[in-house]
């Protein structure tokens, strides 16, 4: 799941002229980038240090908006749910998925 949202998002991104703004964040979306990481990133980039928080800030709100969408598609391939219920599944789906991930 996470990889097909991950790939959506790279493709969107290039559809959009952002190629290569992902190509530099795509290490973000784990959350692992590090105050020296993000530092590098800005001055790579030539962005400003608040810029670049919030174009993290977006890419992942995407992403994160990319696996929900991958985890109710699942959902609701697999048992033919659907409004509340299918609401219920995919919460309970991205907590274990969430919680999973640290």
């Amino acid at each position: 799941m996470l990889a097909v949202a991950r790939q959506a998002l790279a493709e969107e991104c290039l559809a959009t002229g952002k190629g290569d703004l992902f190509r530099c964040l795509e290490m973000t979306l784990d959350g692992e980038a590090t105050a020296d990481d993000r530092a590098s990133l800005a001055r790579r980039l030539a962005m400003k240090p608040v810029a670049l928080r919030v174009a993290i800030h977006r890419l992942r709100q995407r992403y994160a908006a990319l696996v929900r969408a991958e985890v109710r598609d699942t959902l609701a391939l697999d048992g033919g749910a659907s409004g509340a219920d299918l609401a219920a599944l995919e919460c309970a789906e991205f907590e274990v998925l969430r919680r999973a991930l640290g």
